[in-house]
This record gives structure tokens, C-alpha cells and sequence, in this order.
């Protein structure tokens, strides 16, 4: 648990120090979600019952979608300024 709040804690850092050297905000947006999907895409197909719970799948998907990329690309954004 201590890794996790590591690496979540470390994310803004990271973010802004590569956007410094220059990468985009979509350009980083896009790595970290599509390294992410590459892992995870496989594991969901291979189980019917992908623990998305009682919200289902296409509910996951739009808050995935709007919550998800969204929040990082502006997070990005905002540290490249900061």
C-alpha cells in the first residue's frame, strides 16, 4: 500500500518534469492510458465478469472516457504551468 500512494504521490512530479522536457500533455495522457490498456484490455476480455461491479460496463466505459484522460490531460496542463 505504501508503493501505491508512492507512485500516486510521485504522478504530478513525474508529469511535470516531462512536460518540461518536452512532451505534450496528450502526448503523456495518451502513455499512460494506452501503457494501461495494453495491460488491462487483455485481463478484461478474458473474464466475462470483469470486476466493474453493479455499475456495469457501460457506465465504467463514459466514466472512464470523461473522468479518466480528461483529469490527467488537465492535471498535466496545469503542472506545466505551475
Amino acid at each position: 500500500m505504501l508503493l501505491t500512494a508512492l507512485i500516486w504521490g510521485m504522478q504530478p512530479v513525474v508529469l511535470r518534469l516531462a512536460a518540461h522536457q518536452g512532451l505534450t500533455p496528450a502526448d503523456l495522457t495518451v502513455l499512460r492510458f494506452g501503457v494501461a490498456s495494453l495491460f488491462l484490455i487483455p485481463i478484461a476480455l478474458r473474464h466475462v465478469r470483469f470486476p466493474v461491479g453493479a455499475l456495469g460496463w457501460k457506465r465504467a466505459l463514459v466514466l472512464t472516457v470523461l473522468g479518466g484522460a480528461p483529469y490527467n490531460y488537465f492535471l498535466i496542463v496545469g503542472a506545466a504551468y505551475a
